[in-house]
């Protein structure tokens, strides 16, 4: 995270590192050690989740506006080539699963080296004008620690920790004190009205709430990870089998939807800067910045 006490984007989004949760460090569950010594490190595997944050709706075409901040201009500096087109990193690989199982996005998946357009896309699998906080972290991770990265990323926007994210070992889901009384006033009126009119009253029924959201069940976000994991050289060309890969670290970034879900009592989202952070590229590339820097420091520690 950087110290600043500029009081533009910067500075927001290195307070705004609280909002994200980042796990260093390596998940023996997912680890594939080598069986042998090896002369190669292990692909260090990150992974990345969240919500329409994550997906990222910062725009390519405003990266010019970042080099008009003396505070992010030298990042903008890191972002582009010589020749002045962002950067593609040959050492940093993604692999990117968007869209939903309803909606207009069908869900599908992107690979290849990190670059522009793995933000929000229309199509999964082809690259779009958007971006989201991993290409600044897949940047800075690569000259942290100089060794083959791939980045898993997995984000579904408008979803909620309380709702969709709910995983399979939280406790069951009841419904609220609230949406009961609501629910219990209405049929009172609807029981009145059905005896006025002489006609038969169906009362409305606790909704049946699933214990675990939709990207765990309908989507299988764990299965995804370990999906990828179990062919690590289709997603990084320099993945070295004796070596093996470590997951290295986590980041979840949270939005806005649980402050509005029925069940965000217990969960609250974070984001209070605009929707979506008004899109500004400013604040996702410094993000994805901030976030690098944490986990490298995590890292380091471990």
């Amino acid at each position: 995270m950087k110290n600043t006490q500029n009081t533009s984007l910067s500075a927001l989004a290195s307070k705004r590192t609280a909002i994200a949760l980042l796990l260093g460090g390596a998940m023996s569950l997912l680890a594939h050690p080598a069986s042998v010594a090896e002369s190669n490190p292990p692909l260090k595997v990150f992974i990345l989740a969240g919500q329409s944050n994550m997906e990222g709706p910062a725009f390519v075409h405003t990266f010019d506006y970042i080099g008009d901040d003396p505070v992010t201009a030298p990042l903008l500096k890191e972002m582009l080539g010589p020749d002045g087109k962002p950067q593609v990193c040959d050492n940093v690989w993604i692999s990117y699963l968007t869209g939903k199982p309803f909606g207009d996005v069908v869900p599908g998946e992107g690979f290849g080296k990190l670059t522009v357009g793995y933000g929000a896309r229309g199509k999964p699998a082809l690259p779009g004008p958007k971006i989201g906080p991993e290409f600044t972290f897949g940047i800075r991770m690569s000259k942290a620690i100089k060794e083959p990265i791939l980045i898993i990323k997995r984000a579904w926007g408008n979803t909620q920790l309380a709702g969709a994210w709910r995983p399979p070992l939280a406790p069951p889901r009841t419904e609220t004190a609230e949406a009961k009384a609501l629910r219990e006033a209405r049929n009172a009126v609807l029981k009145a009205k059905a005896a006025a009119d002489g006609k038969e009253f169906k009362p409305i029924e606790a909704p049946q709430i699933p214990s675990s959201g939709w990207c765990w069940t309908t989507m299988k976000f764990d299965e995804y990870i370990k999906k990828v994991l179990a062919d690590p050289g289709k997603y990084h060309p320099e993945y070295d089998a004796k070596a093996g890969f470590e997951v290295a670290g986590v980041v979840w970034f949270q939005g806005y939807s649980d402050q509005g879900y029925e069940n965000g009592i217990e969960y609250k989202g974070a984001s209070n800067a605009g929707y979506h952070y008004m899109g500004s590229a400013e604040f996702f590339v410094e993000i994805g910045d901030a976030f690098a820097n944490a986990m490298t420091r995590m890292i380091k520690w471990r």
